[in-house]
């Protein structure tokens, strides 16, 4: 069984005293009359430490930082994909599936290099998960019938 504890070393040990195989001054070996042996956080034996959850880093708060940054442009970029879209522009169905795929490889890029942390791992996939709808809604059949008949209609236009 695996126990999470938050536990301070003193300078100069790596261990905990008490946990198994650390032994320390003054302090009993786990089950053998020590005051801490039998109770809820004590160690028994067979039992390791794991340690506790830490606050993210700097790295980690930079890197959801860059996430919300990088996530706040391609919602600009959605949106004047989708403007563009309703005004009926020739090749944005295109330049939004180019959007789409270079978004998928710097995802993978920077899951690839383990640059993600569990919030910005989430946001980058809700927000991947949001352009594969989009692209999924811009190439359906609805999508392409109403291209094709904005594109006659500008053909008959400019006769």
């Amino acid at each position: 069984m695996v126990k999470s504890c938050v536990v301070v070393c003193p300078p100069g040990t790596d261990s905990v005293a008490g946990s198994p195989g650390a032994a320390s001054p003054g302090a009993a070996s786990p089950g053998a009359g020590s005051p801490g042996a039998g109770s809820p956080g004590a160690a028994s034996p067979g039992e390791d430490y794991a340690p506790a959850a830490s606050p993210p880093g700097p790295a980690a708060a930079g890197a959801l930082a860059v996430t919300i940054v990088g996530g706040l442009i391609s919602i600009g970029v959605w949106l004047a994909m989708a403007r563009r879209t309703r005004r009926g522009r020739p090749g944005v169905r295109v330049l939004s599936l180019i959007f789409f795929i270079l978004h998928s490889l710097t995802v993978a890029s920077t899951y690839s290099r383990g640059l993600l942390t569990h919030a910005t791992w989430i946001a980058s996939l809700a927000e991947w998960g949001v352009g594969l709808a989009i692209i999924m809604l811009l190439w359906d059949r609805r999508s392409s019938a109403y291209f094709a008949g904005l594109r006659q209609a500008r053909q008959l236009a400019t006769r």
